[in-house]
């Protein structure tokens, strides 16, 4: 019976990832995050606003090493996205539009975390990155 169950749970979890991939408003596009400081990231939110869907990003507890860089997987394309960053000596956002395509391509979003004076902030490359506000 256990083995049952499982083959129905594996099932549903399979269709419901098939599903999702067979949505046409929604892509994959790579965000990655680097860490330039001397603390390491201890958290991040992830949020974005695709259409009509807003998500609430809620707290990742993440670490990422001082010079080490992590990726994630957002939607695009998306109207507005969010990123905020938690490290022992701060917490920085912002708020940011990108391209779905550059020149055809699915380029990835690079978000580095920066260090100056005990002050962090956050630098975005990649797909024609528009920082809205931070």
């Amino acid at each position: 019976m256990k083995n049952h169950l499982k083959l129905f749970v594996l099932t549903v979890f399979i269709a419901l990832v098939l599903m999702s991939c067979a949505d046409p408003r929604f892509e994959i596009k790579e965000l990655i995050v680097r860490n330039n400081t001397t603390y390491p990231i201890i958290g991040l939110i992830i949020s974005f606003e695709v259409g009509d869907l807003d998500t609430r990003g809620e707290f990742l507890p993440t670490i990422i090493a001082p010079g080490a860089e992590k990726s994630f997987a957002i939607p695009s394309p998306v109207a507005e996205a969010f990123l905020a960053i938690s490290n022992r000596n701060d917490d920085v956002s912002i708020r940011f539009t990108y391209d779905h395509l550059v020149n055809g391509k699915n380029e990835a979003i690079i978000a580095t975390l920066n260090e100056e004076e005990l002050e962090c902030t956050i630098l975005l490359d990649g797909s024609n990155v528009e920082v809205m506000y931070k």
